[in-house]
């Protein structure tokens, strides 16, 4: 029997967002779980971005960020 698993990654921009989130962004960085909303289901994700060079409107004018995650189960396929 094969017990195939995989994983499942997700990377996703923030949009244009003013420069007082960039506190927001940190914590969650630093969070030690996070959980995220798709299609009504509420799914934990492990972050994947290791570092993040912080923005400021002054020098970079249009803040957008850009984060990787992985959802924090395992994707089981059961295809048979």
């Amino acid at each position: 029997t094969l017990n195939a698993k995989g994983t499942e990654s997700l990377t996703v921009n923030t949009g244009f967002i003013v420069e007082q989130l960039n506190n927001t962004i940190k914590e969650l960085l630093l969070s030690e779980q996070v959980w995220t909303t798709i299609e009504g289901q509420v799914l934990p994700i492990d972050i994947n971005t290791d570092s993040l060079t912080y923005k400021t409107s002054v020098n970079d004018k249009l803040i957008n960020y850009t984060l990787t995650f992985n959802f924090a189960y395992d994707t089981i396929n059961n295809v048979r």
